[in-house]
């Protein structure tokens, strides 16, 4: 199991199969029905934008989209499975219609109650789930500590607990969990 931090993705840099530098992620779209990144969001090298402006989409290649199936692996940079002349046909310009993942951060996570229990700090993606966005650290609103049982931080910021992504039903303004209360108190030892 392959795990990395949604923010440990910003700015990685992504190679093609005949080692150009593309450019670096500046974002991730994922699937919001099923949790798995879809895209890339990237940013492309100085002098890129030429190249890769083909056809309908001249002009608007300052960020582009890379499906996650063109990913061969990824580490400490994105391998992409085909060359520079071949990324072009699997690019797609940006677009608003796939939601980001980094619109995630900062939104309340709520129960099904609706009771306030934190804020998403970042996202967990599991690399060999195939891009599964598997968890959310949420950093726990310090009204909801001694409720939830937890203790608090020496320097008094209130603690992170990891909320998995199966027990998000919606996302919306905020992040509606399918457990109530009760139930994550249940479960916070799990989380910790």
């Amino acid at each position: 199991m392959y795990i990395i931090q949604s923010e440990d993705l910003n700015n990685m840099q992504v190679i093609t199969a005949d080692a150009r530098i593309l450019g670096t992620i500046a974002d991730v779209r994922y699937d919001h029905k099923n949790w798995n990144v879809s895209h890339f969001r990237v940013n492309l090298a100085k002098g890129l934008e030429r190249e890769m402006a083909t056809g309908k989409f001249r002009g608007h290649f300052a960020k582009l989209l890379i499906p996650i199936d063109s990913v061969d692996r990824a580490s400490e940079v994105v391998l992409l499975t085909c060359n520079t002349g071949c990324v072009k046909d699997v690019v797609i310009p940006d677009s608003d219609n796939i939601p980001l993942l980094s619109s995630l951060i900062g939104k309340k996570v709520v129960t099904s109650e609706n009771v306030n229990v934190g804020k998403v700090e970042t996202l967990t993606i599991d690399l060999d789930e195939n891009w599964l966005v598997t968890g959310m650290k949420v950093r726990v609103d310090k009204t909801m500590v001694d409720t939830l049982g937890l203790k608090k931080s020496l320097f008094g910021r209130p603690p992170a607990i990891n909320v998995k992504t199966l027990d998000v039903n919606v996302v919306g303004d905020m992040a509606f969990m399918s457990r109530t209360l009760e139930e994550l108190k249940k479960e916070v030892a799990v989380y910790e």
